[in-house]
């Protein structure tokens, strides 16, 4: 199932260890190449991954840029925020080759 943000919906979320890889998938012959990257970072998908608690827990984007690195260098089990690696995955596909074309990743 799609993973529903309040930017529209990421067409696959992993979560694995401290890590989230946000996929997106595209036909290239219905967009331009490079698109499925684009429309990750384009409409935010990542935004609700960025900070947990210590207990894994999702917190949002309650804090600034700042405060949630100065948040993620301080001891885990203090209790205070820590961010997780967020991976961006762009997948392209061709329809006329049945193979994927283009594949682009971004870390944030």
């Amino acid at each position: 199932a799609e993973d529903v943000t309040n930017h529209g919906q990421v067409d696959m979320t992993v979560f694995f260890e401290n890590k989230v890889f946000v996929f997106e998938f595209k036909v290239i012959e219905l967009t331009e190449k490079g698109s499925a990257l684009s429309q990750i970072k384009q409409k935010r998908y990542y935004e609700k991954h960025l900070d947990v608690d210590r207990n894994g827990d999702f917190v949002g984007t309650g804090h600034s840029v700042e405060t949630r690195h100065a948040l993620s260098l301080q001891n885990p089990s203090s209790g205070q925020i820590q961010e997780r690696e967020i991976y961006l995955i762009g997948v392209e596909f061709s329809r006329e080759d049945r193979n994927i074309t283009n594949l682009e990743w971004e870390k944030v």
